[in-house]
């Protein structure tokens, strides 16, 4: 209004810098641990292996070894790019009847049918196999340079020694206080008795949240390896308590299970190369995004301007539209991954765009562009909001490598269920599926669901440039795209890349940062954009929330966090 001025909160981080390495994680002490692996002489490999354990344990809500992920490896002695997928999969008795159908669709999940008891949410029939330890260990045995006992120690000791709680932990725990109350091994974990029943952990003088039971099974994983999580007691466990509860995940599950290894989808974006996740994760729409948007001058048309909001508008929603039309896990569907990512299917979809008006945002014909026969339709489902249950770690080591890794529970603390006697918190990755019967995502077995993981790493004259990466459901595909936008076109900093603002073309409406001029705005809705403007803020997240670091001309490396999470950069 008109004469009327009025007090602005103003959040941000500051950027860290390091001469020999840098890690970026979604809580200071697992980045920490990362960065006393670079500082031992461990490479970037090493350092994201002992974080993404040690985030297990002072993250659990978002991650842990219950759960699964995907990791992006540059390797600079090679000039190789490596993923590593480990995602969660149904198990062999799932089928697509398994779930009781009611009315309605749920809120707190993928827009699916309502299902009784919310089984495919939470609880034990919830639970799909995790693929983390796998994983983790895969990559370590590929690519590390130290013995996994020591990058598994510090997550071991965090878990015996415990940590304090902060406000965030506090506030998602608060939240998830009727689902994990229902569990016992969960809310002796992470809830505090009260007269007869429990409450929220306090933060003055703050509580700490003691695993002992994780610490052996982490000591346990780091003189056995996978097989001290798969086989065993640890798997004997996990069968047990889902027979007693009703669940169908077993131990033959567990043994059976195997991360996928790929060379990452590689793609080129001016002049740096780009690796993401393959297959059914948020890569391919990431990089089918740059390419369209590699034929127009965005540096010219200047940061988040109209023009350049509108064509950054028009590209995702191809991409999007696309993904929502053909991708899937390839075990289950044919998909057109050569066509989507090709040249010439990129200039098509580029032709299509106008300078001056929205399109609809129908999907084109990939198959066209591929030397295969047509898939059959795969339309999958997606959340209807962002959803922060998710971590992700980036690092860099003097040598050039680099690793960009996301991994999930799916929702927080996953199924809620903590297996008694190991520490481990299970996923609920079943709600990946469909639970109505007769789809291409409905649940069945051994299957994996769409993700949205999409970690990438840029890399030029031999040498990582760039890892970024983000939680947040679907809004980690447009999120981690414009990261690279802002500091491959626009020259950002990489904590200034992290924190301008963002636009989100994921959901039917354009989802726009409030901090951008209301003018601007407007303009988009003029020319026929769906525009609907939101806040970043600490809570409610409606933004991806992304970590990442870059490195300069000079070698040193730069390292920045979500201004709005109380996560941390470390360098050496």
């Amino acid at each position: 209004m008109a004469g009327m001025s009025a007090t602005t909160w103003v959040i941000e981080q500051t950027e860290a810098v390091g001469d020999r390495g840098m890690v970026s994680a979604k809580h200071h002490l697992s980045a920490k641990v990362g960065a006393e692996v670079l500082r031992a002489g461990g490479n970037a490999i090493d350092a994201a292996i002992a974080t993404a354990f040690a985030e297990g344990v002072v993250n659990p809500a978002m991650t842990g070894i219950g759960g699964g992920g995907n990791m992006v490896v540059y390797l600079a002695d090679q000039g190789a790019t490596a993923a590593i997928e480990y995602n969660m999969r149904s198990p062999a008795a799932a089928h697509e009847r398994m779930y009781d159908l009611l009315e309605g669709v749920d809120q707190d999940g993928f827009a699916w049918r309502n299902t009784r008891d919310e089984a495919n949410l939470f609880g034990y029939r919830s639970v799909a196999v995790p693929g983390t330890v796998a994983g983790l260990c895969l990559a370590r045995e590929r690519f590390g340079s130290m013995p996994l006992a020591e990058l598994v120690a510090p997550a071991a000791r965090l878990a015996r020694e415990g940590f304090e709680l902060s406000f965030y932990d506090a506030l998602i725990i608060g939240r998830e206080l009727h689902r994990l109350r229902l569990f016992p091994a969960s809310a002796r974990t992470f809830l505090r008795p009260y007269q007869d029943g429990w409450k929220v952990p306090q933060l003055e003088p703050p509580d700490l949240i003691v695993q002992p039971d994780l610490a052996d099974t982490l000591e346990l994983i780091g003189r056995e390896g996978p097989a001290g999580f798969y086989r065993g007691a640890v798997a004997a466990a996990i069968e047990r308590d889902m027979r007693e509860n009703g669940g169908i995940l077993t131990a033959a599950d567990l043994s059976e299970y195997e991360p996928r290894v790929h060379r990452g989808f590689v793609g080129q974006y001016r002049d740096h190369g780009i690796v993401t996740a393959p297959w059914g994760n948020g890569g391919v729409t990431l990089l089918q995004t740059l390419k369209l948007l590699g034929g127009f001058d965005l540096r010219s048309l200047g940061h988040n301007t109209v023009p350049y909001m509108h064509i950054f508008i028009e590209a995702a929603r191809r991409a999007f539209a696309d993904r929502y039309r053909y991708v899937a896990d390839p075990d289950q569907a044919e998909v057109p991954w050569r066509g989507l990512l090709s040249d010439e299917y990129a200039a098509e979809r580029r032709a299509s765009i106008s300078s001056s008006r929205a399109a609809v945002d129908e999907p084109g014909d990939p198959w066209r562009h591929q030397q295969a026969p047509s898939g059959r339709a795969v339309i999958q489902g997606e959340p209807v909001a962002a959803s922060h249950q998710t971590t992700h770690l980036c690092t860099m080591d003097a040598r050039g490598n680099a690793v960009s890794l996301t991994q999930t529970l799916m929702s927080a603390f996953g199924s809620r269920v903590t297996i008694p006697g190991t520490g481990v918190v299970l996923n609920n990755g079943m709600m990946w599926f469909d639970p109505v019967p007769g789809t291409a995502n409905s649940v069945g077995p051994r299957k994996r669901g769409l993700s949205n993981m999409s970690p990438v790493i840029a890399f030029k004259d031999g040498r990582a440039r760039l890892s970024v990466g983000a939680s947040g459901g679907r809004k980690i595909i447009n999120c981690n795209t414009q990261i690279v936008l802002n500091v491959l076109d626009h020259g950002m900093g990489i904590q200034e890349a992290l924190s301008a603002p963002r636009i989100d073309c994921s959901t039917a409406e354009e989802l726009v940062d409030d901090r951008i001029d209301p003018a601007a705005i407007a303009a988009l809705a003029t020319i026929g954009h769906r525009v609907r403007p939101r806040t970043d803020s600490f809570a409610p997240q409606l933004w991806a929330s992304p970590v990442g670091i870059s490195r300069g001309a000079d070698g040193r490396f730069h390292g920045g966090v979500h201004r709005f999470y109380p996560a941390m950069a470390v360098g050496i």
